[in-house]
């Protein structure tokens, strides 16, 4: 019997997880990260909400990096993420991902890592989840 086959094991243990993560409110930004990554052959761990985010930690492998939307749209935002995941992880690389990207936003986060606008580098944010693939 397969895990696909047992009927104890739930849809959220049968993700593929890649020590890649990316924590965005929006659906439709998940699902066009995860298929322009998918398409270069880099697998990566999708979440919706920041608690299963942080539940995530604690299963190997280890995230590795993780791309976090700057405007979550719930009670967090993606630098306080951020800076929570810094002090659990201390080794995480981190990226963010925002539709209002600007000079003085990324100035701003620039400790914590590079940001990416979500209108014109989702090439360049899957070039950045491909240097943390584990080879």
């Amino acid at each position: 019997m397969s895990s696909a086959d047992d009927s104890t094991i739930t849809p959220s243990e049968l993700q593929i997880r890649s020590g890649l993560a990316y924590l965005d409110d929006s659906v439709v930004a998940l699902r066009q990260v995860r298929k322009a990554a998918a398409a270069r052959g880099v697998l990566i761990e999708c979440f919706s909400d920041a608690d299963a985010l942080f539940a995530r930690l604690g299963v190997e492998p280890p995230v590795r990096a993780a791309l976090l939307d700057v405007d979550i749209g719930d009670a967090i935002d993606g630098p306080t993420v951020g800076r929570r995941l810094r002090l659990l992880v201390p080794s995480i690389a981190l990226a963010f991902f925002t539709a209002e990207r600007s000079a003085e936003r990324a100035e701003a986060l620039a400790d914590l890592g590079p940001v990416f606008d979500k209108a014109r580098d989702l090439a360049a944010v899957v070039a950045w989840l491909e240097s943390y693939v584990e080879m």
